[in-house]
């Protein structure tokens, strides 16, 4: 007989297993901009933690796929560790977008 911890532990797994697909499942497909209009995209404060790797780097991919006219990233790249290594990833990432970008430090780049 399956004990009842058992079943709780075999519960969370099922339970972490939904969550992670779910949050990296990715955005709907990206609807036409109207024409004589415009759409821009403003992200920031990320990703900070390492479970929050994937989501940026769907969020980054789902710009690619939309007509911007530009990007507005309103700093706060990322919180730990403060590094030359980490600011150079976090160039790569916004020069590898195919719109233009606008950069504004944060408090994290200029305070932390």
């Amino acid at each position: 007989m399956v004990s009842r911890r058992r079943l709780w532990i075999v519960a969370a797994v099922v339970l972490l297993l939904v969550v992670g697909v779910v949050a990296t499942s990715g955005t709907p497909e990206p609807t036409p901009t109207p024409p004589g209009s415009f759409s821009f995209a403003a992200l920031g404060d990320a990703p900070y933690y390492p479970w929050e790797e994937v989501q940026y780097r769907l969020v980054l991919r789902s710009l690619d796929e939309h007509e911007l006219g530009f990007v507005v990233h309103v700093g706060d790249l990322f919180w730990h560790p403060c590094s030359d290594e980490m600011y150079r990833r976090s160039l790569d990432r916004l020069d590898a977008l195919r719109h233009p970008v606008i950069y504004t430090p944060g408090d994290n780049e200029w305070t932390d």
